[in-house]
């Protein structure tokens, strides 16, 4: 049946901590031109929340994320919760990516 749902959390966590690392140290390998396409001052940050699979929980992350000045989201695998998490952070037009919704 594959692996147990843990371990894939952990590869999708580590494979994002790597992609922030590469990207906030300019690392040219996958994108040679990476350094001059960033900003000097343009930093990725990483901030992991649990929605528990309730869009209001959600919803609530959205809110003080904005509160907080963050300019994207990555959203939830889970389409019923990303939903209402895009539809929250376009009120004031944060962008959601979603990786599996």
């Amino acid at each position: 049946e594959g692996a147990p749902m843990e371990t894939w959390a952990v590869r999708y966590a580590a494979s994002a901590a790597m992609a922030v690392h590469h990207v906030n140290q300019r690392v040219s390998t996958l994108v040679p031109r990476a350094a001059e396409l960033l900003p000097a001052n343009f930093k990725l940050v990483v901030d992991i929340q649990d929605t528990m699979a309730q869009p209001s929980v959600a919803v609530k992350h959205v809110v003080a994320w904005q509160e907080e000045g963050r300019h994207a989201i990555l959203g939830s695998y889970r389409s019923a919760v990303t939903g209402p998490l895009a539809l929250a952070a376009s009120i004031e037009s944060t962008p959601v990516i979603s990786w599996g919704a």
